[in-house]
C-alpha cells in the first residue's frame, strides 16, 4: 500500500474548543423555516472553531456548533475576502447549516445570497497572533434550500464572535 502524501497543517481541523476558552464568544439571531428558533449561545453553551480556507481559496471560515437534542446544530460561515482585507465592507459569504437530529443540510451553494461585515478582528491573547476573535454579522438576501428536500431556512440578526486560528506556515 502506497504511503500517503504529508498532510499540511493548512488542511487540518481547527480546534473546536476555542468560544469554550473564554465567555465572550457568541452567535445569535433567529432562524424561520424548516428550522425555527432563536438562538442565542454564548461560550461554554457552545462550541466553535475557524481557519483560513485552505487551497488558497481566499477566505476565512468560522463554524459554531449547538448543542441540540444529543447532537448538534452545525452553522459554517465562509467568508470570502483576504484576512488583511476583511474589515473593509462587505464579504460575500456561503453558509452551510447541518441539523444533525434530522440529517438535513441547507446551503447557500456558493452563490451570492448573504454577506458578512467584520466589525473587529484582533488577537485573542493581545500580543499573540495564533488566534483572533472575529466579530461580525451576516444578513442573507434570500433563503438557505434545503440539499435533501424542498424546504429551506432563512436567517435574521444573524451576530456572531468567533475564533480564527492561524495555522504555523509550512516550512519546506
Amino acid at each position: 500500500m502506497p504511503t500517503p502524501p504529508p498532510t499540511s497543517a493548512t488542511f487540518l481541523p481547527a480546534p473546536m474548543d476555542l468560544c469554550t476558552l473564554a465567555a465572550d464568544g457568541y452567535l445569535a439571531g433567529n432562524l424561520f423555516g424548516a428550522l425555527s428558533e432563536k438562538i442565542n449561545r454564548h461560550g461554554t453553551d457552545m462550541d466553535c472553531g475557524g481557519m483560513l480556507r485552505p487551497n488558497n481559496d481566499n477566505g476565512i471560515r468560522l463554524v459554531f456548533a449547538l448543542p441540540r437534542q444529543g447532537e448538534r446544530l452545525l452553522i459554517v460561515l465562509g467568508i470570502d475576502g483576504e484576512l488583511a482585507e476583511l474589515l473593509e465592507g462587505e464579504h460575500t459569504t456561503n453558509i452551510t447549516i447541518i441539523d444533525e437530529p434530522s440529517n438535513r443540510f441547507f446551503s447557500t451553494g456558493r452563490q451570492e445570497r448573504c454577506w458578512s461585515a467584520i466589525d473587529s478582528l484582533q488577537p485573542v491573547n493581545g500580543d499573540s497572533s495564533q488566534i483572533l476573535q472575529v466579530n461580525g454579522s451576516v444578513y442573507c438576501a434570500g433563503s438557505l434550500p434545503s440539499l435533501s428536500d424542498n424546504s429551506s431556512i432563512t436567517l435574521r440578526n444573524l451576530r456572531y464572535s468567533g475564533r480564527l486560528y492561524l495555522d504555523a506556515p509550512d516550512k519546506d
